[in-house]
């Protein structure tokens, strides 16, 4: 499986038009050491998915998606349904769902912050108010 998520990551590099060496460089690793990556002998980490995944332009969970569709043993067919089901390594499962849980957290961070923040700009409306009037009293 390593092998094959290596040689899509090759491919997603060379669509993209991206040597070994700049690759490399954009993943703040040694050549050879991507070099590993590609050719299936050393796991991908979380961070490392996330940074292939800014480089190719898409989402984490579309990214790893596309590492994985393309496997013979990735796709099963229900010939009753005729559905697909994409079927996942528990370990890449665990990760995506790592990823959702992480998007979560952060988008109900940013409406925490969005919260805090129209609170404090009601709160500097009604001073500016308050100085207006203090204003127009003089």
């Amino acid at each position: 499986m390593k092998k094959k998520v290596g040689k899509r990551i090759q491919m997603l590099r060379m669509e993209h038009n991206i040597t070994q060496d700049h690759m490399a460089d954009l993943l703040c690793i040694s050549t050879s050491a991507y070099c590993k990556i590609e050719y299936g002998e050393t796991d991908l980490t979380l961070t490392r998915i996330r940074r292939l995944a800014e480089i190719f332009g898409m989402p984490e969970q579309e990214l790893a998606m596309r590492l994985l569709s393309s496997s013979d043993s990735a796709i099963d067919t229900d010939p009753g349904t005729q559905r697909n089901n994409l079927v996942l390594p528990t370990s890449l499962e665990k990760m995506i769902s790592e990823m959702i849980v992480q998007n979560k957290e952060y988008k109900d961070k940013v409406i925490q912050d969005i919260s805090r923040l129209e609170d404090r700009l009601e709160l500097i409306s009604s001073r500016l108010q308050t100085l207006e009037g203090f204003h127009l009293k003089d």
